[in-house]
C-alpha cells in the first residue's frame, strides 16, 4: 500500500481505506436493515499525523459522523513502513449500543480493505467481497465468536 488518502472524506476517489461493520447483538435476519446497534465505519490514513480517519456512516437515516465527531471517541494509531503500514483501532464500548461482551458471545462482523487506485477491482474483504454490497445487509455479515 502507497498509504495516500487526498481525502478521506472521499476515500472511493483514490484513497486506501478500512471499512468495518459491527452488529454487536448478532441480529441474523439476510435481508434486514440497519437497526440502532449496527454500525458501519470508513477509516483512511492521516500519514502527517500517524493516525487513521474516522467516520460513521448513517445508514437508514442515522447523521453520518467524521472525523472531528469522533476524534475524542475512536482512537487510532498508524506507522507506515517500508511496504505498507500498521493501523491499531479502538472503538469504545459506548459506540456499540447492546455490546456485552462474554466468552462465547457472537457479533455480527464485516470487513473490506480497499486500496489506492483497486477500488472494487482488488481488495481484501470478510465474508462478502466490496462488489456485493457487504455493507447494505448487516444480517448477512459474519459470524465471529468472542473468546
Amino acid at each position: 500500500s502507497k498509504c495516500i488518502a487526498a481525502d478521506p472524506e472521499w476515500f472511493w476517489d483514490g484513497a486506501d481505506c478500512l471499512e468495518v461493520g459491527v452488529d454487536p447483538v448478532f441480529n441474523r435476519g439476510e435481508q434486514r436493515g440497519y437497526t440502532d446497534n449496527d454500525v458501519h465505519y470508513w477509516m483512511c490514513p492521516v500519514v502527517k499525523e500517524n493516525r487513521y480517519y474516522v467516520g460513521r456512516w448513517g445508514h437508514d437515516g442515522r447523521t453520518t459522523l467524521h472525523d472531528a465527531d469522533l476524534k475524542g471517541v475512536v482512537k487510532t494509531a498508524l506507522k507506515k513502513g517500508e511496504r505498507g503500514y500498521t493501523v491499531e483501532v479502538f472503538i469504545p464500548a459506548s459506540e456499540l449500543k447492546g455490546w456485552s461482551p462474554k466468552p462465547g458471545a457472537k457479533i455480527g462482523f464485516a470487513t473490506t480493505l480497499v486500496l489506492q487506485d483497486k477500488f472494487m477491482t482488488d481488495e481484501l474483504a470478510w465474508p462478502i467481497i466490496r462488489k456485493a454490497g457487504p455493507f447494505n445487509t448487516p444480517g448477512k455479515w459474519g459470524e465471529v465468536t468472542l473468546r
